[in-house]
């Protein structure tokens, strides 16, 4: 019922797509699927934390990986080589980098020397 009213106010934007959009989520994030559980009158949802898989990226997040040299590279190499402005290859690199797909080396955000590299293949 409480469902229900609060898409008549229109605090529910589309009805019944959450859970499929926190399991998409997650698993495009190499993480475990959520765990749901009902505990009497209450609901409770898990997100784990620990990647039990690697993200799962689309084709540019996949191109700008494979133009990472195993010595890292700068934003502006990795937007010359996906042929984007380095303001987008900037925000896909952090996404990226939140995502563990790859790791950010530097001072801080305005470090004219800080470079991205690949994760590390445990095989």
């Amino acid at each position: 019922m409480i469902a229900r009213v609060l898409r008549e106010l229109g605090y529910v934007e589309q009805w019944g797509t959450g859970i499929g959009r926190m399991e998409k989520a997650c698993f495009d994030a190499g993480l475990p699927a959520p765990r749901f559980e009902e505990l009497g009158g209450r609901f409770r949802v898990t997100i784990l934390t620990n990647r039990d898989a690697v993200p799962v990226l689309d084709d540019v997040d996949q191109q700008i990986v494979d133009s990472i040299p195993e010595e890292g590279t700068t934003t502006a190499k990795v937007a010359e080589a996906i042929g984007k402005s380095v303001r987008t290859a900037r925000m896909r690199l952090q996404k990226l980098v939140d995502r563990g797909a790859i790791v950010e080396i530097g001072t801080g955000p305005n470090d004219p020397h800080r470079r991205y590299h690949r994760v590390l293949d445990p095989d």
